[in-house]
Protein backbone atom coordinates (compact mmCIF):
# COMPACT_ATOMS: atom_id res chain seq x y z
CA UNK A 1 0.00 0.00 0.00
CA UNK A 2 1.64 3.07 -0.98
CA UNK A 3 0.72 5.82 1.88
CA UNK A 4 1.37 9.16 1.57
CA UNK A 5 3.83 10.84 4.58
CA UNK A 6 4.45 14.72 5.63
CA UNK A 7 7.47 15.24 7.72
CA UNK A 8 7.90 18.34 9.14
CA UNK A 9 11.50 19.76 10.00
CA UNK A 10 12.09 23.23 10.69
CA UNK A 11 15.19 23.54 11.84
CA UNK A 12 18.95 24.64 10.09
CA UNK A 13 21.23 22.46 8.07
CA UNK A 14 22.31 20.42 10.98
CA UNK A 15 19.01 19.76 11.67
CA UNK A 16 18.32 18.53 8.44
CA UNK A 17 21.30 16.23 8.42
CA UNK A 18 20.62 14.83 11.19
CA UNK A 19 16.50 14.07 10.14
CA UNK A 20 17.81 12.54 6.90
CA UNK A 21 18.53 9.30 8.95
CA UNK A 22 15.31 9.15 10.01
CA UNK A 23 13.90 9.52 6.25
CA UNK A 24 16.68 6.48 4.68
CA UNK A 25 15.34 4.65 7.69
CA UNK A 26 11.26 4.96 6.98
CA UNK A 27 12.21 4.44 3.40
CA UNK A 28 13.89 0.92 4.55
CA UNK A 29 10.68 -0.08 6.68
CA UNK A 30 8.49 1.25 4.23
CA UNK A 31 9.76 1.80 0.83
CA UNK A 32 6.53 1.64 -0.79
CA UNK A 33 5.32 5.33 0.95
CA UNK A 34 5.44 8.61 -0.42
CA UNK A 35 7.57 10.78 1.69
CA UNK A 36 7.34 14.54 1.77
CA UNK A 37 9.01 17.51 3.70
CA UNK A 38 7.97 20.42 4.82
CA UNK A 39 11.12 22.71 6.25
CA UNK A 40 13.14 26.11 5.67
CA UNK A 41 14.34 27.63 1.91
CA UNK A 42 17.89 27.65 3.57
CA UNK A 43 17.78 23.72 4.09
CA UNK A 44 18.24 23.33 -0.38
CA UNK A 45 21.36 22.53 -0.80
CA UNK A 46 21.27 19.79 1.84
CA UNK A 47 18.68 18.17 0.18
CA UNK A 48 19.65 18.55 -3.39
CA UNK A 49 20.15 14.99 -4.04
CA UNK A 50 18.04 13.26 -1.47
CA UNK A 51 16.19 10.77 -3.18
CA UNK A 52 14.39 9.24 0.04
CA UNK A 53 11.44 12.89 -0.50
CA UNK A 54 9.50 12.70 -3.12
CA UNK A 55 8.20 16.00 -2.42
CA UNK A 56 9.78 19.18 -1.21
CA UNK A 57 8.20 22.38 0.41
CA UNK A 58 9.67 25.50 1.51
CA UNK A 59 8.82 27.64 3.09
CA UNK A 60 10.15 31.02 6.46
CA UNK A 61 8.21 30.76 9.43
CA UNK A 62 6.27 34.02 8.29
CA UNK A 63 2.33 34.63 6.61
CA UNK A 64 4.02 33.16 3.61
CA UNK A 65 3.35 29.19 5.38
CA UNK A 66 -0.54 30.42 4.93
CA UNK A 67 -0.36 30.08 0.99
CA UNK A 68 1.80 26.37 1.29
CA UNK A 69 -0.97 25.12 3.68
CA UNK A 70 -3.30 26.26 1.29
CA UNK A 71 -1.87 24.50 -1.72
CA UNK A 72 -1.45 21.03 0.55
CA UNK A 73 -4.89 21.42 2.09
CA UNK A 74 -6.25 19.94 -0.90
CA UNK A 75 -3.56 16.49 -0.02
CA UNK A 76 -5.09 14.57 2.38
CA UNK A 77 -1.88 13.02 3.86
CA UNK A 78 -2.30 9.34 5.62
CA UNK A 79 0.04 10.43 8.11
CA UNK A 80 2.22 13.62 9.76
CA UNK A 81 5.72 13.20 11.40
CA UNK A 82 6.80 16.21 13.33
CA UNK A 83 10.18 15.71 13.71
CA UNK A 84 10.84 19.32 15.94
CA UNK A 85 11.91 18.31 19.23
CA UNK A 86 11.19 22.05 20.60
CA UNK A 87 7.96 23.71 20.93
CA UNK A 88 6.38 25.24 18.10
CA UNK A 89 3.72 27.22 17.26
CA UNK A 90 4.25 26.92 12.85
CA UNK A 91 4.58 23.38 13.42
CA UNK A 92 1.57 22.64 15.79
CA UNK A 93 -0.23 25.02 12.89
CA UNK A 94 0.56 22.94 10.04
CA UNK A 95 -0.98 19.61 12.12
CA UNK A 96 -4.14 21.89 12.93
CA UNK A 97 -4.85 23.04 8.95
CA UNK A 98 -4.04 19.85 7.19
CA UNK A 99 -5.90 16.97 6.67
CA UNK A 100 -4.49 13.76 7.83
CA UNK A 101 -5.51 9.89 9.21
CA UNK A 102 -2.70 10.33 12.02
CA UNK A 103 -0.26 12.61 13.21
CA UNK A 104 3.48 11.57 15.25
CA UNK A 105 5.25 13.59 16.99
CA UNK A 106 6.85 15.30 20.64
CA UNK A 107 4.05 16.39 23.20
CA UNK A 108 4.65 19.73 24.15
CA UNK A 109 1.91 21.14 26.66
CA UNK A 110 -1.77 21.23 24.95
CA UNK A 111 -0.08 20.44 21.39
CA UNK A 112 -0.33 16.72 21.09
CA UNK A 113 0.18 14.09 18.69
CA UNK A 114 -2.12 11.12 17.78
CA UNK A 115 1.02 8.95 18.49
CA UNK A 116 3.00 10.79 20.81
CA UNK A 117 5.57 10.73 23.55
CA UNK A 118 6.97 14.02 26.03
CA UNK A 119 10.43 15.14 25.01
CA UNK A 120 13.19 13.29 26.65
CA UNK A 121 15.55 15.36 28.42
CA UNK A 122 18.10 17.67 26.43
CA UNK A 123 20.15 17.38 29.16
CA UNK A 124 20.63 13.34 29.38
CA UNK A 125 19.70 12.50 25.36
CA UNK A 126 21.10 12.83 22.39
CA UNK A 127 19.46 14.16 19.47
CA UNK A 128 19.69 11.00 17.50
CA UNK A 129 18.46 8.85 20.56
CA UNK A 130 15.30 11.55 20.98
CA UNK A 131 14.59 10.76 17.68
CA UNK A 132 14.71 6.48 17.70
CA UNK A 133 12.46 7.01 20.86
CA UNK A 134 9.81 8.79 19.06
CA UNK A 135 9.44 6.75 15.57
CA UNK A 136 10.14 3.54 17.58
CA UNK A 137 6.61 4.51 18.59
CA UNK A 138 5.55 3.40 15.02
CA UNK A 139 7.90 0.49 14.58
CA UNK A 140 11.00 -1.10 17.01
CA UNK A 141 12.89 -1.24 13.70
CA UNK A 142 13.60 2.47 13.86
CA UNK A 143 15.59 1.60 16.79
CA UNK A 144 18.56 -0.32 14.97
CA UNK A 145 18.09 1.76 11.73
CA UNK A 146 19.04 5.62 13.32
CA UNK A 147 22.29 5.67 13.59
CA UNK A 148 24.16 8.62 12.20
CA UNK A 149 23.59 11.42 10.15
CA UNK A 150 23.49 11.43 6.18
CA UNK A 151 24.76 13.41 3.94
CA UNK A 152 24.11 13.25 0.07
CA UNK A 153 26.64 14.58 -2.40
CA UNK A 154 26.73 15.33 -5.88
CA UNK A 155 28.67 13.58 -8.19
CA UNK A 156 29.40 17.07 -9.84
CA UNK A 157 30.78 19.05 -6.48
CA UNK A 158 32.47 15.69 -4.92
CA UNK A 159 34.30 15.68 -8.70
CA UNK A 160 35.38 19.45 -8.47
CA UNK A 161 36.34 19.19 -4.65
CA UNK A 162 39.04 16.10 -5.67
CA UNK A 163 40.27 17.86 -8.54
CA UNK A 164 41.42 20.31 -6.53
CA UNK A 165 42.82 18.55 -3.62
CA UNK A 166 43.88 15.06 -5.02
CA UNK A 167 47.58 16.36 -5.89
CA UNK A 168 47.55 18.07 -2.00
CA UNK A 169 46.59 14.55 -0.45
CA UNK A 170 49.03 12.46 -2.17
CA UNK A 171 51.86 14.20 0.12
CA UNK A 172 50.00 16.29 2.76
CA UNK A 173 47.45 15.74 5.31
CA UNK A 174 44.65 18.01 5.42
CA UNK A 175 43.33 19.73 8.56
CA UNK A 176 39.76 21.59 7.77
CA UNK A 177 39.22 24.39 10.03
CA UNK A 178 35.60 25.63 10.31
CA UNK A 179 35.55 29.43 11.35
CA UNK A 180 31.87 29.97 11.07
CA UNK A 181 29.00 29.07 13.75
CA UNK A 182 25.11 29.46 13.59
CA UNK A 183 25.59 31.39 17.02
CA UNK A 184 27.42 34.27 18.18
CA UNK A 185 28.31 32.14 21.24
CA UNK A 186 30.18 29.10 19.34
CA UNK A 187 32.47 32.18 17.16
CA UNK A 188 36.37 31.39 18.68
CA UNK A 189 38.49 34.87 18.75
CA UNK A 190 40.88 34.94 15.55
CA UNK A 191 43.74 35.19 17.34
CA UNK A 192 43.17 31.95 18.92
CA UNK A 193 42.48 30.51 15.54
CA UNK A 194 45.65 31.90 14.20
CA UNK A 195 47.96 30.46 17.28
CA UNK A 196 46.73 27.49 16.99
CA UNK A 197 46.95 26.68 12.86
CA UNK A 198 50.32 28.63 13.45
CA UNK A 199 51.04 25.53 16.59
CA UNK A 200 50.09 22.94 14.21
CA UNK A 201 52.13 24.35 11.47
CA UNK A 202 54.93 23.94 13.38
CA UNK A 203 54.59 20.67 14.46
CA UNK A 204 55.10 19.22 11.52
CA UNK A 205 55.45 20.38 7.90
CA UNK A 206 52.50 17.46 6.24
CA UNK A 207 50.16 19.09 7.84
CA UNK A 208 47.84 21.79 4.79
CA UNK A 209 45.10 23.82 6.30
CA UNK A 210 41.30 24.38 4.26
CA UNK A 211 39.73 27.36 5.95
CA UNK A 212 36.14 26.86 5.52
CA UNK A 213 34.05 29.99 6.71
CA UNK A 214 30.20 31.37 5.64
CA UNK A 215 30.38 34.80 3.08
CA UNK A 216 29.32 36.56 6.12
CA UNK A 217 32.56 36.08 7.88
CA UNK A 218 34.48 36.93 5.08
CA UNK A 219 36.64 39.38 6.94
CA UNK A 220 37.08 37.59 10.34
CA UNK A 221 38.58 34.84 7.71
CA UNK A 222 40.59 37.99 5.76
CA UNK A 223 41.89 38.80 9.42
CA UNK A 224 43.35 35.49 10.51
CA UNK A 225 44.98 34.64 6.94
CA UNK A 226 46.90 37.80 6.95
CA UNK A 227 48.72 36.55 9.56
CA UNK A 228 49.01 32.64 8.54
CA UNK A 229 51.81 31.18 5.65
CA UNK A 230 49.64 31.04 3.07
CA UNK A 231 51.83 28.24 1.32
CA UNK A 232 49.87 25.75 3.62
CA UNK A 233 46.83 26.79 2.72
CA UNK A 234 44.20 25.50 0.43
CA UNK A 235 42.92 27.76 -1.01
CA UNK A 236 38.68 27.74 -0.43
CA UNK A 237 37.21 27.67 -4.21
CA UNK A 238 33.56 26.73 -3.86
CA UNK A 239 30.49 28.37 -1.06
CA UNK A 240 27.37 26.00 -2.02
CA UNK A 241 26.55 23.50 0.96
CA UNK A 242 27.70 20.51 -1.77
CA UNK A 243 31.18 21.52 -2.18
CA UNK A 244 31.49 22.59 1.47
CA UNK A 245 30.43 18.91 2.52
CA UNK A 246 32.61 17.85 -0.04
CA UNK A 247 35.89 19.58 1.49
CA UNK A 248 35.09 17.97 4.74
CA UNK A 249 34.57 14.24 3.63
CA UNK A 250 38.05 14.53 1.27
CA UNK A 251 40.08 16.49 4.84
CA UNK A 252 41.40 14.10 7.25
CA UNK A 253 40.79 16.03 10.58
CA UNK A 254 38.33 18.94 11.08
CA UNK A 255 38.59 21.53 13.79
CA UNK A 256 35.46 23.16 14.47
CA UNK A 257 32.92 24.66 16.98
CA UNK A 258 29.69 24.67 14.97
CA UNK A 259 27.84 21.39 15.30
CA UNK A 260 26.53 21.43 11.48
CA UNK A 261 30.07 20.83 10.60
CA UNK A 262 30.19 17.95 13.73
CA UNK A 263 27.19 16.21 11.89
CA UNK A 264 28.73 16.47 8.82
CA UNK A 265 32.10 15.10 9.51
CA UNK A 266 29.91 12.12 11.73
CA UNK A 267 28.17 11.24 8.70
CA UNK A 268 31.93 10.66 7.13
CA UNK A 269 33.52 9.71 10.26
CA UNK A 270 36.18 12.19 10.15
CA UNK A 271 38.31 12.03 13.09
CA UNK A 272 37.57 16.16 14.89
CA UNK A 273 38.46 18.08 17.92
CA UNK A 274 35.11 20.20 18.69
CA UNK A 275 34.93 23.55 21.06
CA UNK A 276 31.53 23.48 22.64
CA UNK A 277 30.42 26.72 25.55
CA UNK A 278 29.09 25.57 28.99
CA UNK A 279 25.84 24.69 28.09
CA UNK A 280 24.98 20.93 29.11
CA UNK A 281 21.75 20.30 27.13
CA UNK A 282 24.35 21.48 24.03
CA UNK A 283 27.08 19.19 24.98
CA UNK A 284 25.22 16.00 25.54
CA UNK A 285 22.47 17.17 22.17
CA UNK A 286 24.62 17.45 19.88
CA UNK A 287 27.84 15.54 20.46
CA UNK A 288 29.85 13.51 17.43
CA UNK A 289 28.21 10.71 16.25
CA UNK A 290 31.45 8.73 16.25
CA UNK A 291 34.22 6.95 17.95
CA UNK A 292 37.11 9.62 16.51
CA UNK A 293 36.55 12.78 17.97
CA UNK A 294 37.83 14.91 20.81
CA UNK A 295 35.71 17.62 22.92
CA UNK A 296 37.08 20.61 24.69
CA UNK A 297 34.42 22.04 26.70
CA UNK A 298 34.50 26.22 27.76
CA UNK A 299 33.95 27.14 31.61
CA UNK A 300 31.74 30.04 30.47
CA UNK A 301 28.90 30.71 28.36
CA UNK A 302 31.05 31.40 25.09
CA UNK A 303 34.12 30.00 23.96
CA UNK A 304 36.53 32.73 24.86
CA UNK A 305 37.59 30.47 28.01
CA UNK A 306 39.16 27.95 25.94
CA UNK A 307 42.61 28.18 25.73
CA UNK A 308 44.64 27.27 22.43
CA UNK A 309 46.91 24.75 24.43
CA UNK A 310 44.10 22.55 25.25
CA UNK A 311 42.58 22.42 21.87
CA UNK A 312 46.23 21.57 20.42
CA UNK A 313 46.52 18.88 22.63
CA UNK A 314 43.11 17.38 21.64
CA UNK A 315 44.42 17.88 18.47
CA UNK A 316 47.83 15.89 19.32
CA UNK A 317 45.54 13.24 20.96
CA UNK A 318 43.24 12.31 18.27
CA UNK A 319 45.92 12.56 15.50
CA UNK A 320 48.36 10.27 17.96
CA UNK A 321 44.91 7.69 18.17
CA UNK A 322 44.86 7.33 14.45
CA UNK A 323 47.81 6.60 13.72
CA UNK A 324 48.18 3.90 16.39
Amino acid sequence: MRRKILFIRLGKIGDIVVASSVFKAWKEIFPYDELSLITLPGNREVLKYNDDISNFYFSKRNFLIYFLLLKLFFKKFDGIVDLNDDASTTSAMIRKILRYRTSIGFNFGSSKADIGIERPDKNTSHIIERLRILLSLVDKQFGNLIKKPIVYLGEEEEHDIAAQISAVKEHSKIIAVNLSAGAAIRYWQEESWVLLIQKIMQQSPQWKFILLYENKDQEKFDKIIAQLDTARIIQKLYSSFQHYAAYLKNSDYLITADTSAVHIASAFDIPMVVLYPNYEWNFVSWQPLSSNFKTVRSSENTLSAIEVESVYQSFLEIVNKNNN
